[in-house]
């Protein structure tokens, strides 16, 4: 069906040819026809060119600019394409640059606060941790650590300024590389993780390492979100199809509301209590993933949340 929409313009204005070509030769008979019979009609169409020429001449002009036509219509629609894959590239890069300036701005003085801190809170340690002093330092400490986190997103979005380094990797390897990302964390919360592999054998070409960074964006959510369930269960689904991959990520968890899909992918926006994180995992995940030419979307989901993460 596909392949006949390809060509409808350049058959629906050969049928127009052939109806303005009958056109031409009806207007140009029409007063011998109020006088003759068919079969005469026909033989005095048959004997002049001009006529043969008109039921030829018409449908293949009206396919050529049917087809035409086509190439236009293609080829504009190609153009717009390219524009707005212009103007997220561009959108992408100055996110990048601002992440990268800020995680590197904060990044350091945190680094020294948290170790002076430590240092302070470890030397200075009271005999009675109700110490008003001793309480205050751990709430500097707990909130330069949220800073902290939050610094260390943004310089992972930073890292999708160096991606496209591609390599070619079986899918059994990538989907072994994926499942050690979180082995542990996955061990101590007691989740049940699975992994589904179709084609493993599949040689694909991909960037390893924003491939992981985008999957441990997802473990993160998984597994805060499924520790609370009676029995935690995360499957990981991967599957390769000549140059597309699709990796799709389930648990069992409390799951996304319809209305949140697109909204869990903006900055900032977060539905974690008591949580060191600030939003920005999901939104980081999502733009490293367009920026490998690929896509991150949330799925609907009954029972948990389903994530699908697709390049091509």
């Amino acid at each position: 069906m596909k392949e006949i929409g390809k060509y409808i313009y350049p058959i629906m204005a050969t049928v127009i040819g052939f109806i303005l070509g009958f056109l031409a030769i009806y207007l140009d008979t029409f007063e011998i026809t109020k006088m003759l019979h068919s079969e005469e009609l026909f033989l005095i169409i048959q004997s002049r060119n001009i006529y043969l020429i008109n039921l030829c001449l018409f449908p293949v002009l009206g396919f050529f600019l049917g087809w035409i036509y086509r190439e236009k219509k293609y080829l504009f629609k190609m153009y717009m394409q390219k524009q707005a894959e212009l103007r997220r590239m561009s959108g992408l890069t100055s996110i990048i640059k601002l992440s990268e300036s800020i995680g590197n701005e904060f990044n350091n003085p945190l680094t020294i606060i948290l170790g002076q801190v430590y240092l302070y809170r470890e030397l200075n340690r009271p005999t009675n941790l109700d110490d008003i002093c001793y309480k205050r330092l751990l709430i500097i400490e707990n909130e330069a650590k949220k800073l902290s986190n939050i610094t260390e997103k943004f310089i992972a979005l930073s890292k999708a300024s160096n991606l496209f380094n591609y390599v070619k990797i079986e899918l059994n390897l990538l989907a072994d590389k994926i499942s050690n990302l979180k082995r542990e964390e996955l061990r101590k919360a007691n989740i049940d993780y699975t992994t589904r592999i179709e084609n493993g054998d599949a040689l694909i070409e991909v960037d390893i390492n924003g491939v992981l960074e985008v999957c441990s964006h997802l473990f993160d959510n998984a597994i805060y979100f499924t520790k609370e369930t009676k029995h935690p269960r995360i499957t990981l689904n991967i599957s390769a199809n000549k140059s597309h991959l699709d990796i799709v990520m389930d648990d069992n968890g409390v799951g996304v509301d319809s209305s949140l899909r697109k909204e869990i992918f903006n900055p900032l926006f977060t539905t974690k209590k008591n949580h060191p994180g600030m939003g920005l995992g999901l939104f980081i995940a999502q733009k490293m993933a367009e920026a490998m030419n690929g896509s991150l979307q949330c799925l609907p989901k009954e029972d948990g949340a389903s994530f699908k993460f697709s390049l091509s």
